[in-house]
């Protein structure tokens, strides 16, 4: 069930770096130099800032800034030191080892953060019946027994003064992208239970100074115990969180924020009421919106069907209703994706000779799916694919867990920026979340395989190719989420 939120949320990994990014970069102003306010939709999704708990995009933004990750990537997919100044393998990739900063200091008591400290935070967030725990079950030794209680500690996790060392059940090439969650950040006293959930117990760039969350307001200062740079020019931070979206960007525009996330939907709002120097900056998410195929489905079998499908969506048009997203024809981010050779690809497609079909679009009914789950029921109708939207709000979820479904119209955004978490889904042992296509193909689970113990693009080129024949899920586009920029504020 805890894999399902997946498909609930979207998960903004970069948007988290990019927030920081302008908070570190104001160079032109000393006034606005110590300060930025910040603003952003949806306060009910702020209910903790327990890094083990922490699953909204608006929490882990917050959560960021107060606590260390031990390794973080960039756009581009690219790993960066964090906590973690060094980090490797054994050649076969079932041992890693990560080195921490030995001058990063927790904020209430200025105790120095350890290695014990990092395998404790671990060990806890695996514990913790939440994503952390997905990550490291399947790969962790001794992590399985740990959740059950037969063992004190995880077997495959130890630290040896600023080493921490991970020993794995399987090859893996890419666990170090695992710890650029926020999950596995440090915290101190990891046996205390977080009393109040708004608790700051991390050494992060920014201490939590006050905190009204009735009223959605957060007000961060710089940790001077902090060693690193990239914050160096700010002081505060202040963080509202709005229930309108009419709110936040009339406080932009009345000149109250800094920044603001104004969300796609929201999009058109902010372009009228920006000031000829503000910025609308658009920052790739790791989320796609695509329609999940149920392969167990009669109708949807019939692989012509699916064909028809993926040829006749029109992805520039859809793009077009909301500026800035990435078309994509293919479900996997952090892979070379280009919209025209998308379109050249389905324009050398030929459409397969089928009977008039009629398909159900089952699709959760907020102000963008119902936006694109039209454009697709009128591009469909041109190719002969009869479309009956089927609206659902409250037995949406339950629906695509129980397989009652044809086609759905839903995002996918894991918290891993790879390749790797992307082809996940599609494995047999996936089923049935975050599998719910039911799709199972045995030489896609060797390529599979095969690319975590080696790393060879070999492997991700063969899944990929595996998976533009089968169509398991359709590709839509890549979420770019929408940052409302004052003038003078700088970014990356």
């Amino acid at each position: 069930m805890t894999s399902i939120l997946i498909l609930r949320k979207i998960r903004n990994v970069f948007l988290i770096t990019i927030i920081l990014a302008f908070v570190s970069c104001n160079r032109t102003n000393k006034k606005s130099l110590n300060k930025y306010t910040i603003g952003m939709l949806n306060p009910e999704t702020v209910n903790t800032f327990d890094p083990a708990s922490a699953i909204t995009n608006n929490a882990i933004i917050l959560v960021n800034l107060m606590y260390d990750r031990l390794v973080w990537v960039d756009t581009l997919g690219n790993i960066h030191p964090g906590l973690a100044r060094k980090w490797g393998s054994n050649p076969t990739a079932t041992r890693w080892y990560v080195v921490i900063r030995t001058d990063h200091r927790f904020h209430k008591s200025n105790k120095l953060v350890t290695g014990e400290d990092v395998v404790e935070s671990i060990e806890r967030s695996v514990k913790t019946p939440s994503y952390g725990q997905t990550l490291m079950l399947p790969l962790l030794k001794g992590a399985e027994e740990f959740v059950k209680g037969k063992i004190d500690h995880i077997d495959g996790l130890y630290s040896h003064k600023d080493t921490v060392f991970f020993e794995l059940k399987e090859p893996s090439k890419f666990f170090i992208f695992r710890l650029a969650t926020t999950f596995f950040a440090p915290i101190e006293n990891p046996h205390k239970k977080f009393s109040d959930p708004f608790d700051d117990r991390g050494s992060g760039p920014f201490e939590l100074i006050k905190h009204d969350e009735t009223k959605g307001v957060f007000v961060f200062y710089k940790n001077a115990g902090w060693t690193g740079d990239r914050y160096s020019h700010v002081d505060t931070i202040v963080v509202k969180l709005y229930k309108s979206p009419f709110s936040v960007v009339q406080d932009y525009k009345n000149g109250l924020l800094d920044i603001a996330l104004i969300g796609l939907s929201n999009l058109t709002n902010a372009t009228q009421i920006k000031g000829k120097k503000d910025l609308v900056k658009f920052y790739p998410s790791t989320t796609i919106y695509e329609l999940f195929v149920n392969m167990e489905n009669p109708v949807m079998k019939d692989a012509r069907i699916r064909q028809i499908i993926n040829n006749s969506i029109n992805r520039k048009q859809i793009a077009k209703y909301f500026e800035g997203v990435q078309p994509l024809c293919i479900p996997v981010l952090y892979v070379t994706q280009s919209s025209n050779l998308c379109d050249k690809h389905n324009k050398e497609r030929t459409y397969p000779k089928v009977k008039t079909a009629k398909i159900r679009l089952l699709f959760k009914p907020d102000n963008i799916s119902k936006e694109i789950a039209n454009l697709i029921k009128s591009q469909l109708q041109s190719s002969g694919i009869n479309t009956v939207l089927e609206p659902e709000i409250s037995n949406f979820y339950q629906k695509i867990i129980k397989g009652d479904f044809q086609i759905v119209l839903s995002y996918y955004g894991p918290f891993v920026p790879h390749p790797e978490p992307y082809l996940r889904i599609f494995l047999s042992t996936s089923i049935p979340v975050p599998n719910i296509m039911k799709y199972k193909n045995p030489d896609f689970d060797r390529a599979f395989i095969l690319y975590q113990r080696t790393g060879d693009n070999k492997y991700l080129r063969k899944d990929l190719d595996i998976l533009k024949r089968d169509l398991p899920v359709i590709p839509i586009f890549r979420v770019k989420q929408p940052v409302l920029v004052k003038a003078g504020v700088k970014y990356l």
